[in-house]
């Protein structure tokens, strides 16, 4: 069932590469710029680790393993920080998808069923393609 996941999340990403590869972004992402910027997206990031590393105990109760809740708030965390700072296409849609991510991990640590299994394949899948197609600019009807 591991190698089904391997194999959307490799489908998915290549999906995604091929229409970066293919599409002309011309657009200038806009990154907060300044001294302060690189200090800034680390301690955004500090504070996502620690957030996770903090959340290890509640979930305790739960029976879910340690590095299953680390890993999964920190993918959940770093989609919501892309998500959130930057206004580029690409950094929307893939902070979107690692915070989907972050909750197929935390998820599919409770509930071990098969159907889910393949609902969440079919979600990242669907995902990828959703992210390229609209990562490849429309083209005009004069356009070959």
């Amino acid at each position: 069932m591991a190698l089904l996941r391997l194999v959307a999340g490799w489908m998915a990403a290549l999906s995604i590469a091929f229409a970066l590869f293919s599409a002309s972004l011309g657009e200038e992402q806009d990154f907060p710029s300044g001294p302060d910027a690189p200090l800034f997206y680390l301690q955004a990031l500090v504070l996502v680790t620690g957030l996770g590393i903090g959340a290890t105990r509640p979930f305790s109760l739960l029976n879910i393993p340690a590095p299953l809740v680390v890993g999964s708030i920190l993918l959940s965390g770093t989609g919501l920080l892309l998500f959130n700072l930057n206004s580029g296409v690409f950094p929307y849609l893939l902070g979107i998808l690692l915070f989907v991510n972050g909750f197929e991990v935390l998820y599919s640590s409770l509930e071990a069923s098969t159907f889910l299994l393949f609902l969440f394949i079919a979600l990242n899948l669907l995902a990828g393609l959703a992210i390229a197609y609209l990562l490849i600019p429309p083209r005009s009807e004069g356009e070959e």
